[in-house]
């Protein structure tokens, strides 16, 4: 936590935001958020990060969820504010929509 603290990280990062960053380099990790902020600063300090709809793409591709199963989550996703007030992402959940039909 002491070497967290003294890093010079964004006001716009949470303590939680920034325990994530430095997990997932301590740890040589894929990043998962689909914060913004947390994102964006993974991305000037070369941390491979990724979000939900990634996610869901690894389960399809490993055939660990149906097709329909992902309709049933992109939908699900839809009704989420933080999702449905984001213009890039439903593009991308629709494009997965149509994708599943």
């Amino acid at each position: 936590m002491s070497q967290i603290l003294l890093r010079d990280f964004p006001a716009a990062l949470s303590l939680t935001d920034r325990t994530v960053i430095f997990l997932s380099e301590k740890l040589d990790a894929i990043l998962i958020s689909s914060d913004k902020a947390v994102r964006n600063y993974a991305g000037k300090f070369a941390i491979e990060y990724h979000g939900i709809l990634w996610i869901l793409d690894q389960l399809i591709d490993n055939k660990i969820i149906t097709n329909d199963q992902l309709s049933e989550k992109l939908v699900i996703l839809t009704k989420n504010k933080f999702y449905a007030n984001n213009s890039e992402l439903m593009t991308e959940i629709k494009k997965r929509l149509n994708s599943t039909n």
